[in-house]
């Protein structure tokens, strides 16, 4: 491909790769983990034998690294270490999201990664004790997936998240759920038609976008 071929440019500098979708990988979850889950050690950790550009090898590193932050969540949980084991279940689910950037969607064990990552997700944030509960959108002849989560019974403002491309509803947990919850608002944060797991519903990306942004308004 040509450089004037090329019609989205994510970083003008390279961290760890020269495969510029992965480098902007690497630095997406190292800006994560500067907020809750993985460490930045950790998400090192996962790349560190990758060859530039190896899809698989990325997979593996990171279900590899999710799988011991789960064990160790599990270890931490026999002990009572509640929120400790909280913090490494959502390490776990962002390691499991990073595998599923270069996993198949149509693969056969893709939505059994996906299931994987929301269960790490749910035993996070009940760990941890974030009021997050799962939400439907009514929205033409279905529904689009999401996170509630409300501070308290107070009024407050509120936060809507709206992700890009390639993110599924747990990304803006960690983008701004988190740190929105922090800092006392409430946030809601809905994966949008060609995002997550709308594509299985039958949604893709459209150029009309406002409208699934209005349901989620309404």
């Amino acid at each position: 491909m040509k450089e004037h071929d090329v019609i989205l440019k994510r970083q003008k500098y390279a961290t760890r790769f020269k495969n510029g979708a992965m480098d902007f990988m690497f630095n997406w979850a190292l800006g994560v983990s500067q907020i809750v889950g993985m460490s930045p050690s950790q998400v090192c950790y996962a790349v560190h034998n990758i060859r530039d550009g190896d899809p698989d090898g990325w997979r593996d590193g990171f279900w590899r690294q999710g799988d011991y932050q789960a064990e160790r969540a599990q270890e931490f949980l026999k002990h009572r270490h509640r929120r400790a084991a909280g913090q490494l279940y959502l390490g776990a689910a962002y390691a499991y999201r990073s595998a599923l950037q270069y996993t198949h969607p149509g693969a056969s064990d893709f939505s059994a990664r996906v299931q994987a990552m929301e269960g790490a997700f749910q035993q996070g944030i009940d760990l941890i004790g974030a009021p997050v509960r799962p939400i439907e959108v009514p929205f033409e002849h279905t529904t689009l997936p999401g996170y509630y989560l409300e501070h308290d019974q107070q009024p407050r403002p509120a936060v809507v998240m709206a992700g890009g491309g390639d993110t599924f509803r747990e990304d803006l947990f960690y983008f701004a759920g988190y740190p929105g919850w922090k800092r006392g608002y409430n946030v809601v944060m809905v994966d949008l038609p060609g995002q997550g797991m709308t594509p299985n519903r039958g949604f893709h990306f459209r150029v009309d976008m406002e409208r699934p942004i209005s349901a989620v308004l309404d």
